[in-house]
């Protein structure tokens, strides 16, 4: 089975076993190197375009905010 991520995907960053995506419609992780992803809008955030890991902490932009979590 194949997993596909929905919208425009701006950006994916791989951390360890981890992978990461900033997409059109939400932020997205996989722990499956992408067999499967999970995610979405981050509260009512959506177009994301940029997105970093730095240990536990990872940063997501759109054009007008910033979404940042310390636990994956």
């Amino acid at each position: 089975m194949r997993a596909e991520l929905k919208g425009r995907v701006a950006r994916i960053v791989v951390a360890g076993e981890r992978w990461y995506a900033a997409t059109s419609e939400g932020v997205y992780a996989s722990y499956d190197q992408g067999h499967s992803w999970h995610g979405g809008p981050v509260g009512e955030l959506r177009n994301f375009f940029s997105i970093d890991v730095d240990g536990e902490k990872v940063v997501a932009s759109t054009p007008n905010s910033l979404a940042v979590s310390h636990n994956h």
